[in-house]
């Protein structure tokens, strides 16, 4: 079995923190911090991507979590359609806040409509706890790249913070920052560069729900 990297618990970087109840989406109309160390060199056509392969299964035990996992999902897509875009690779999960209006330009203060997406999210992973939440900050193309990521991180850390807020265990969560990089829209327009300023969030099965479906 593999071993998932030791959990740290997550510094909190701002006092504001909004309490909240998690929700479950009921619109008929909504059509430590160094988990991964990803590597300079490595062509990403999307890092979470390889993240999530590189702790994924292998072997006999894939199937079982697999099947796992995508039932988290099949729940997520339920709660989190329109919203936010949810995908499974090998058995893990990304979770992305692709659909905009989530940071600011240079802000890492969650607006109403993430703290709502966030809500929705905290509602699955309270409700199917043996996962680890990886949230990665990102940015747009405005600014260096050395405040970008240090701006990406504080997206993520208060992302982080604001789901413990929503009753998930800080001893499941982890940070990092891609920063402006692996940009998954042009930088070019406005309204594309708001879509990268956001989180992404990757979801992998816990240790022991790793141990309880593998095969001997």
């Amino acid at each position: 079995m593999k071993k998932i990297l030791s959990i740290t618990t997550i510094a909190l970087i701002i006092g504001m923190i909004t309490s909240c109840k998690t929700t479950k989406n009921t619109s008929k109309n909504t059509s430590s911090t160094d988990l991964v160390n990803y590597k300079e060199e490595l062509p990403y056509a999307y890092p979470l991507a390889d993240t999530a392969f590189k702790y994924s299964s292998s072997k006999w035990e894939a199937k079982e979590l697999k099947e796992a996992m995508n039932e988290n999902l099949k729940g997520m897509i339920e709660n989190l359609k329109g919203v936010a875009t949810m995908v499974q690779y090998g058995d893990a999960l990304v979770v992305s806040l692709d659909k905009g209006n989530v940071f600011g330009l240079e802000d890492y203060t969650l607006n109403e409509n993430a703290k709502d997406i966030l809500r929705k999210l905290a509602f699955n992973l309270n409700q199917n706890q043996d996962t680890y939440i990886m949230a990665v900050g990102r940015t747009d193309a405005t600014g260096s790249a050395d405040f970008n990521k240090q701006l990406a991180y504080k997206r993520a850390a208060v992302a982080a913070n604001y789901l413990s807020t929503c009753g998930v265990a800080k001893e499941r969560l982890f940070v990092d920052t891609f920063g402006e990089r692996f940009p998954d829209f042009s930088n070019k327009l406005a309204k594309t560069r708001d879509l990268n300023r956001r989180v992404d969030f990757l979801i992998l099965p816990s240790n022991s729900l790793r141990a309880a479906l593998s095969t001997n």
